[in-house]
């Protein structure tokens, strides 16, 4: 089980990296999505670009999302500390049971 959260939170950073846009700085969406926080990408990985509201950001989005377990959490700042420009988040599917 845990490795399996370990390779779906690789595979998830890695899809992220691979959709990134050098030339703005930030992920470019999905074609055919509209740009609204958080940005999906493929149900797996999600792309949270507002730093100063991301724990009210995430809490809302864990509360809609019931079936879905955060995995990893990963700050994008490219120039250190304190520049913080957005979040990745990585999620699996869980059971839920009632």
């Amino acid at each position: 089980m845990k490795t399996a959260a370990i390779v779906t939170a690789f595979i998830g950073l890695l899809a992220a990296l691979l959709c990134w846009d050098y030339e703005v700085g930030r992920p470019e969406p999905p074609t055919g999505t509209s740009e609204k926080i958080p940005v999906s990408y493929g149900g797996i990985v999600y792309y949270f670009e507002s730093p100063t509201a991301f724990g009210v950001e995430l809490s809302s989005f864990i509360k809609s999302h019931p079936d879905l377990r955060v995995v990893s959490v990963a700050p994008l700042d490219s120039l250190g500390h304190g520049s913080t420009r957005g979040y990745w988040v990585v999620v699996e599917k869980r059971e839920i049971t009632k």
